[in-house]
C-alpha cells in the first residue's frame, strides 16, 4: 500500500509498505498543474516589459485590468480561463486567456477586463487551465496577494479565490495651506524659518462614502540639494471620518517633498501638489516630477521673556478667534517664529507659572515678556480660551480624546479650575455635535442633596443617580458649548435658575473643539449660609459629563467612572468625582499661595474618607514590555511608584472603544495587574491611576501589541524572552522564527493527533518554530491548567505527533522540548502512562528538505543508551555515519547529497533496522 508521496525535482516518488518505508519507487514526470503560477503582486516580464501578475492590483472602476497566467513548461498551446464575478453575487463570468510570449523560463498568457462596477466593489476569481484549478493560499485578506496554490477540484478554487477591490488610488491628500481638524494648515509652520522643525500631516479617508481606505502607513519623501531621501510616517490621529499620519524635518535650505501612502485595499497611491493644490497618482515619477515645495520665509519675529526656564514653556499660537494651530513649540528664554500674515492669539503656557495671553497681527515686532510665579488666590480674565486663561498647574484633567461611548464629536478633553477670595473659575474644552453637558456641583449639606436626577423639571432632568458621598447642590447644562443655565437644586424635583449670578465665555461651535469658562461666586454657591467668605474647612465638589437630552445619561466624564457607561437611556450611578479643598486651615478664608493641581484630587465612593494632603508628586514607572507573544493569553501589566498607596489599571484592546479597568491586586512599589486572556487580542491600550492619600495622578497612555512571532537573530547560543528560552548547542548562523498558533488550528489543518495515551485532540498550547538550527533545548510556557502533572511535549513531524519530553515543571509552567529541526510543538494532556520501550517508535520526515532545515529523525519512547546510523546510496556506498538520533542530508564531509533516494541502517542495544529515505531540495 500507498504510504505517501512526494513529487520533487521532475520525479515523482511512491513510499510503500509500513511506517519504516522499507520500499521506494518512482516515475520521471509532472503533475498537471505544478508548472503554471499566478501570483497577483508578484513581477514577471514578458515581450521586454516588467509588470506584476495582475496589473493594476485595485484598479479603478472602468480601468483596464490586465491578469497573467505563467507557465514554466513552456508551453504555448494552453487555454487558461479567467472565471470573475463580484463578492456576494451569482454565477462567474468568464474571459480568456491569450498566448502572450515564450520567455526564457515561462511561457506566459494574458487576459484583459474592465469592469463597470461601483467603487468598493469586491472582486473573486479564479483560472483554470486544463484539469488545474489555480487559486489563492493562505489568509483571506484583500492584502493577500503573494499566495497561489493549484488543485484539480473546482469547489477548492470557488472556496479560495483571488479578491482585489475597485479601488484605484487611496483618497489620501496633503492641502498645504488648509485648515484642518484645529490646525491652521497640513504643514505647521507653513512658512518655516531656517532651522525650523516642520511637521507635515497627509490625511486619508478611512469610512463614509465614496472611495475610503485602509491606509497601513507610507514615507515622507524630501529632496535636498538634488538628493531623494524617505522617513516613515507615524499615525498621528483619527478624527470622524479621516486618519492622519505625520513626518517631521528640520532644514536650513529649500527643499521638495510628496508622500507615499500605503493601503491594503488599494495600490500604493502618492501624494503631490503645490501649497493650494494636492493630487493622488499611482506613479511616483509624477509625484517626483511635480511636488510640493518648501521655501523659507524671511519675515520672523522674536519672542523672549523674562527668565530663563527650565524646563520650558509651550508656545501655542492659534488664529485668532479660533482653535486652528498656526504654531507650536517650546521657549526657554528666546525664539523665532514666522507665521502667515493675520490675526493670532499667542499662548505662553508652562509649570508653575501664570500663563501668558497675548493677541497680535503678523507681521509684528519682537515681543517680550516677564513670567509671574501662579497660586491661589487666582483671578483669570476670562475670553473663552481655556489654555490661555488659566495656568498650566490649573489643569485638573486632561480626558482622552477617544473614550467617549459616543464617539469622538463629543468628547470632554480638559477640567480647569482656580479660584480667588470671592469667586470658583471653571474652564472646559470638548467637543459635542448636538448634545448636551453638565457640571454637577456638591458644596456640602446645604441644598438638594439629591441622589436621582431623573425626576428634574423637563429639560434639566437626566438619567444619573449619585452615591451619599456625592450629593449635588448645583448644575449647569450647556447644548454644543454654547451658554447655558446655572441652577440650585432645591429638591428631587425643584431648581431655581441663578444665571444671572454667573459669568459665561464660550468658544467654538457645533462639532469642533469648543471652550467654555464659569465665573462662579462663593457668595452664590453659600447663599444664605454664610455672609461672605466660605465655610471653615470646606471642600468643593464636582463632576462633569456629556450627555444628550431629556432622560438621557452619561456617555464620558470628568473623572473616568469606575462603571461603564450604558445605553442612551440606561440608567447610570456616577462613583467618582475632584474634590478642591476651599479652607485647609479651618478660618473661613479661602487659601492663598496653593497650586490648584497640588491639592485637588480624584476620589471614589469604595474609599474610606479622606482628607487632603500635599505630598510630593507621584511618581511611576511602566515596566511593561510593549509587545507580548501569547494572543488570547492572561496579560501581565505592571506600574511601579515609591509613593503611590493603591493603583487602578485602564484597558482596552484594539475591538473596543470603551475601557475596562481592574483595581490593583498587589501592593507597593510594583503593582501588577492581569488583563483577562479573553481581551487579549490585537493591539491593548491602557493607562493607570495612582493615589495616595487624597492625591492622584494620571499616567499617560501605553500600548502593548500581540505579536505572536519572535525571531531569534544569529549569532549566539542562549536566547530568552516572554518567559521563554532556547539553548543552542552552537551559535546560530541564520535568524530562527519563533510562534505561538492557536490550538485549535490542528482542527482546522486537519492535523489532530490520534495518540492513544493523548486525552484532547485539542492541545493546551501550540508553538511552531522555523529555521535552520542546530540540536537546541526550548523551554516553552504553558498556562494554568487543570491535570498539569500529565502534561507532555509533542513534536510533529509531518505525519505524526511524537512524545519529545519528560514532565513539566509544575512550578514554571513550562515544559522543556529538545529538537534539531523546526514545526510544530503542542502542549498536550495526557494519560499519564508510564512508556519503557527503547524501540523505534516512528520515524519522521523519511522524505525531507535538508535545505529548509528538515531532517531525518528516529523517535523512541524511551532514548536507547547508543544511536548509529549508516546512511548509504542505491549504490550500497557509505555516505554518512552518525552517533545519534538523526541525519541532516549531509555528507562525511559535510555537504548536502544530491536529491534522490537513500538506505538507512539503525543500530541500538535493541534492534538493527533497515530502511528507505528521500532527499528533496
Amino acid at each position: 500500500s500507498v504510504n505517501c508521496a512526494i513529487f520533487s525535482g521532475g520525479s515523482f516518488y511512491v513510499f510503500c509498505d509500513d511506517k519504516n518505508l522499507y520500499k521506494l519507487s518512482y516515475y520521471e514526470g509532472g503533475l498537471p498543474g505544478s508548472t503554471y503560477k499566478h501570483s497577483p503582486s508578484e513581477v514577471l516580464s514578458a515581450s521586454g516589459s516588467t509588470f506584476s501578475y495582475r496589473s493594476p492590483l485595485f484598479p479603478a472602476k472602468d480601468e483596464k485590468i490586465e491578469f497573467y497566467f505563467t507557465d514554466s513548461g513552456k508551453s504555448a498551446s494552453l487555454s487558461p480561463v479567467l472565471f470573475w464575478k463580484a463578492v456576494s453575487t451569482g454565477a462567474f463570468s468568464s474571459a480568456n486567456f491569450a498566448f502572450l510570449s515564450c520567455e526564457s523560463d515561462y511561457s506566459v498568457y494574458r487576459a484583459t477586463l474592465s469592469i463597470n462596477l461601483s467603487t468598493g466593489t469586491i472582486i473573486e476569481y479564479y483560472i483554470k487551465a486544463g484539469s488545474a484549478y489555480i487559486f489563492r493560499a493562505g489568509d483571506d485578506k484583500l492584502s493577500n496577494n503573494s499566495n497561489f496554490s493549484f488543485s484539480y477540484s473546482s469547489e477548492t478554487a470557488v472556496s479560495k479565490t483571488f479578491k482585489f477591490m475597485l479601488a484605484g488610488c487611496g483618497n489620501a491628500f496633503h492641502n498645504a495651506n488648509a485648515s484642518f481638524e484645529n490646525y491652521s494648515s497640513m504643514r505647521i509652520p507653513l512658512y518655516p524659518i531656517r532651522g525650523d522643525k516642520i511637521t507635515f500631516y497627509v490625511g486619508n479617508q478611512a469610512s463614509g462614502f465614496g472611495n475610503y481606505g485602509n491606509m497601513t502607513g507610507g514615507k515622507f519623501n524630501y529632496e535636498i540639494s538634488g538628493q531623494w531621501q524617505s522617513e516613515n510616517l507615524e499615525w498621528a490621529f483619527d478624527s470622524g471620518n479621516y486618519k492622519y499620519w505625520r513626518a517631521s524635518l528640520a532644514a536650513s535650505s529649500t527643499f521638495y517633498y510628496y508622500f507615499t501612502v500605503y493601503y491594503d485595499d488599494h495600490n500604493t497611491t502618492y501624494v503631490y501638489g503645490d501649497d493650494g493644490s494636492s493630487w493622488a497618482t499611482s506613479h511616483e515619477s509624477a509625484a517626483r516630477a511635480n511636488p510640493f515645495g518648501v521655501s523659507f520665509s524671511t519675515s520672523s519675529f522674536r519672542i523672549g521673556v523674562s527668565t530663563n526656564l527650565s524646563p520650558p514653556m509651550d508656545v501655542l499660537i492659534y488664529k485668532k478667534g479660533s482653535f486652528e494651530n498656526a504654531y507650536e513649540g517650546q521657549i526657554s528664554s528666546a525664539s523665532v517664529i514666522s507665521l502667515f500674515p493675520g490675526s493670532f492669539e499667542m499662548v505662553l503656557r508652562g509649570g508653575n507659572f501664570a500663563t501668558i495671553y497675548s493677541t497680535f497681527s503678523f507681521p509684528t515686532s519682537d515681543k517680550n515678556f516677564s513670567v509671574s510665579f501662579s497660586s491661589t488666590p487666582h483671578s483669570p480674565d476670562l475670553r473663552g480660551l481655556c489654555e490661555g486663561d488659566f495656568a498650566a498647574n490649573e489643569l485638573l484633567s486632561s480626558d482622552s480624546e477617544t473614550d467617549s461611548l459616543w464617539g469622538t464629536k463629543n468628547e470632554l478633553y480638559n477640567l480647569w479650575a482656580t479660584f480667588d477670595e470671592d469667586n470658583l473659575y471653571i474652564g472646559l474644552s470638548g467637543i459635542l455635535d448636538n448634545n448636551s453637558l453638565i457640571l454637577y456641583i456638591d458644596c456640602g449639606d446645604y441644598f438638594g442633596n439629591i441622589d436621582d436626577a431623573s425626576k428634574l423639571p423637563w429639560s434639566t432632568g437626566r438619567n444619573h443617580r449619585f452615591p451619599s458621598d456625592f450629593e449635588p447642590d448645583y448644575q449647569f447644562i450647556s447644548w454644543n458649548f454654547s451658554p447655558g443655565n446655572f441652577y440650585r437644586i432645591l429638591s428631587s424635583d425643584t431648581l431655581e435658575d441663578i444665571s444671572s449670578d454667573i459669568v459665561q465665555k464660550t468658544r467654538g461651535s457645533t462639532g469642533d473643539l469648543s471652550n467654555l469658562e464659569l465665573k462662579i461666586p462663593f457668595s452664590s454657591i453659600y447663599n444664605g449660609i454664610l455672609p461672605s467668605g466660605v465655610p471653615a474647612g470646606t471642600k468643593l465638589k464636582l463632576l462633569v459629563c456629556v450627555t444628550g437630552g431629556e432622560g438621557t445619561s452619561a456617555k464620558d466624564s470628568i473623572p473616568d467612572q469606575n462603571s461603564s457607561f450604558g445605553g442612551t437611556f440606561d440608567k447610570f450611578t456616577f462613583d467618582r468625582w475632584i474634590e478642591i479643598p476651599l479652607d485647609s486651615d479651618s478660618d473661613g478664608i479661602v487659601d492663598s499661595g496653593k497650586m490648584i493641581n497640588k491639592i485637588a484630587y480624584s476620589t471614589s465612593t469604595v474609599s474610606s474618607s479622606q482628607s487632603q494632603e500635599e505630598t510630593t508628586q507621584i511618581d511611576y514607572l511602566n515596566p511593561t514590555e510593549d509587545t507580548y507573544f501569547f494572543n488570547e493569553r492572561d496579560l501581565p501589566v505592571y506600574v511601579f511608584s515609591t509613593l503611590a498607596s493603591s493603583a487602578t489599571l485602564y484597558f482596552r484592546n484594539s475591538s473596543s472603544e470603551d475601557f475596562d479597568s481592574l483595581p490593583f491586586t498587589v501592593g507597593s512599589p510594583t503593582f501588577t495587574f492581569t488583563i483577562p486572556g479573553e481581551f487579549v487580542i490585537g493591539k491593548i491600550d491602557y493607562y493607570f491611576t495612582l493615589s495616595k492619600g487624597t492625591n492622584s495622578v494620571t499616567t499617560p497612555f501605553y500600548s502593548v501589541k500581540i505579536d505572536t512571532t519572535h525571531v531569534l537573530v544569529a549569532g549566539a547560543k542562549n536566547y530568552s524572552f516572554s518567559g521563554i528560552s532556547a539553548s543552542f548547542s552552537a551559535a546560530l548562523s541564520d535568524d530562527v522564527k519563533i510562534s505561538f498558533l492557536s490550538p485549535a488550528s490542528v482542527i482546522a489543518d486537519g492535523i489532530a493527533p490520534s495518540n492513544a495515551e493523548i486525552v484532547d485532540s485539542v492541545p493546551v498550547e501550540l508553538y511552531e518554530i522555523k529555521g535552520v538550527f542546530p540540536a537546541a533545548t526550548f523551554s516553552l510556557p504553558y498556562f494554568d491548567e487543570t491535570n498539569e502533572a500529565n502534561l507532555r511535549a509533542y513534536f510533529y513531524d509531518g505525519q505524526n505527533w511524537v512524545l519529545k519530553s519528560g514532565s513539566p515543571d509544575i512550578s514554571a509552567n513550562t515544559l522543556s522540548v529538545e529538537l534539531s529541526q523546526g514545526g510544530k510543538i503542542g502542549i498536550f494532556e495526557t494519560t499519564g502512562a508510564a512508556v519503557s520501550s527503547t524501540k523505534v517508535s516512528s520515524v519522521s520526515r523519511p522524505v525531507f528538505n535538508p535545505l529548509n532545515g528538515e531532517k531525518l529523525e528516529f523517535n523512541f519512547d524511551v532514548s536507547p543508551a547508543s544511536i548509529k546510523i549508516k546512511i548509504y546510496d542505491l549504490n550500497g556506498r557509505i555516505v554518512r555515519r552518525i552517533d545519534g538520533n538523526s541525519w541532516d542530508g549531509k555528507d562525511n564531509d559535510g555537504r548536502f547529497v544530491p536529491s534522490g533516494a537513500y538506505i538507512w541502517n539503525l543500530k541500538t542495544e535493541a534492534e538493527n533496522v533497515w530502511g528507505m529515505t528521500g532527499v528533496w531540495k
